[in-house]
C-alpha cells in the first residue's frame, strides 16, 4: 500500500507540474507580446506545503513584497496568490513604463504610483489567467476568477486575510515554482494555489482521471 501511495503522490506531482509548465509557457508568450521582448521560463517545480508555512516559503513574514490575490469560484474554488519581491516588481514597472528602476537606497517599500500599480496588476492578471487557462485545459473544470487584488506590504500582512479565511494551518497549499526572466533577470517567481475545502481533491481526482 505504501508503494501505491508513493506512486499516487508522484503522479499527482507530475500532473501539477504539467499545469505549471503549461501555465508558465502561456504567461511567457503573453508577456512577450505585451512587453515586446523575449520572456523565458525555467523548468517548473511543484510542491504541497502546509498553509502555515506559506510566509516562510516567501522569505518570511517580514519580507517586503507586492502580492496579488485572485479569488476563484465555480467547479473549483479557492485563491491564486502571486508574489513579486520589491526588486522584481520594480523591474516589471521599468519594463512596462520605460523608466529606470529606483535605486536600492529608496527601498524598503517604494511609494508606487497609480500607474505603477496598474502595470503590476496587468502583469499579474496575465500570469494568473495563464495558469487558470492551463488548469481548465487539463481538467475541463469551469473556473471563474475575480479581478486581482493588489497590495504592497510585508508578506505576513499581505497574506493575513488569506491565511485567516482559507482554514487551519494543516491545509494543503500547492506551490508552483516557475520563474520568468527578461534579459536573464527574474521578473516573476512563485504562485500559490490555495484550494477551499474539498477543491484540492476535486482538482487532483479530475487530473488523475484524465490520464
Amino acid at each position: 500500500m505504501a508503494n501505491t501511495q508513493e506512486e499516487r503522490t508522484e503522479l499527482e506531482q507530475d500532473v501539477l507540474r504539467e499545469i505549471a509548465n503549461i501555465g508558465a509557457g502561456h504567461a511567457a508568450t503573453a508577456l512577450s507580446e505585451l512587453l515586446g521582448r523575449p520572456i523565458e521560463q525555467n523548468v517548473a517545480n511543484v510542491k504541497c506545503v502546509p498553509l502555515g508555512d506559506v510566509p516562510y516559503e516567501l522569505g518570511g513574514p517580514e519580507q517586503l513584497a507586492v502580492g496579488s490575490i485572485i479569488e476563484l469560484e465555480g467547479e473549483f474554488s479557492g485563491q491564486l496568490f502571486m508574489l513579486l519581491d520589491i526588486e522584481n516588481a520594480e523591474r516589471v514597472i521599468s519594463i512596462m513604463t520605460g523608466e529606470s528602476m529606483r535605486e536600492p537606497d529608496t527601498y524598503p517599500l517604494p511609494d508606487f504610483s497609480e500607474m505603477e500599480f496598474s502595470a503590476l496588476s496587468e502583469v499579474t492578471n496575465i500570469i494568473g489567467s495563464s495558469y487558470l487557462v492551463a488548469m481548465s485545459e487539463m481538467t475541463g473544470l469551469k473556473i471563474r476568477p475575480s479581478i486581482p487584488a493588489l497590495c504592497a506590504d510585508m508578506v505576513g500582512a499581505v497574506l493575513g486575510p488569506l491565511l485567516s479565511e482559507a482554514g487551519m494551518a494543516g491545509d494543503r497549499v500547492v506551490l508552483f515554482e516557475s520563474a520568468l526572466f527578461s534579459d536573464q533577470k527574474q521578473i516573476f517567481g512563485n504562485l500559490f494555489l490555495v484550494p477551499h475545502h474539498g477543491s484540492c481533491d476535486v482538482l487532483l481526482k479530475t487530473l488523475l482521471g484524465t490520464l
